[in-house]
């Protein structure tokens, strides 16, 4: 696992390209990503966010965005990670961190 703080700005969009280089190729693997105030364990209910992952064709990558009308409902601070689900149904969490919301000024 892979340990990547977040920094969003409050009502940007925002996006990151994450590399794994101990995947070779990510086909047929589908992902699912979230942030929330805790862990899932700690903190039931729907997330505060759900990540948008982009599988890059035959790489080792996958861009997260996060769009602007869900990112202007956070500030303060949060925990994600991004799970991979392999073609056989194996999940494996392969990326997580703390996330800080900076709060905007101009709306």
């Amino acid at each position: 696992m892979k340990l990547q703080p977040l920094q969003l700005y409050q009502g940007d969009d925002f996006s990151l390209a994450i590399t794994l280089p101990e995947y070779t190729d990510l086909n047929g693997y589908t992902a699912q990503a979230q942030i929330r105030t805790g862990f899932a364990d700690d903190a039931p209910g729907p997330p505060a966010a759900t990540l948008v992952p982009t599988i890059t064709p035959n790489a080792p990558t996958i861009t997260i965005t996060l769009p602007s009308f869900m990112s202007k409902h956070l500030a303060g601070s949060y925990k994600w990670d991004l799970q991979l689900i392999s073609p056989t149904g194996l999940i494996t969490t392969v990326v997580y961190g703390p996330v800080k919301v900076l709060q905007e000024v101009t709306r």
